[in-house]
């Protein structure tokens, strides 16, 4: 396996994305309890939507090649 920079590239947006999303998400629709373990935590949320955002942006793939 190659290391591939335009990938990893496309990666570390996704994440940026999903970071801010997540903030977002916590910032405005966030539970106060803690019964949300996710959106309760002002850095459960954005490390999530990080982790969630790479994992989507990389399913993109602009070439259509297989992997």
């Amino acid at each position: 396996m190659k290391f591939d920079k335009e990938r990893w590239k496309r990666i570390r947006v996704g994440m940026i994305v999903g970071l801010v999303g997540g903030y977002f998400y916590y910032y405005f629709y966030g539970c106060d309890s803690a019964a949300c373990n996710i959106s309760s935590s002002p850095i459960l949320s954005p490390l999530y939507g990080m982790a969630v955002g790479g994992l989507i942006w990389d399913s993109l793939n602009p070439d259509g090649e297989d992997r």
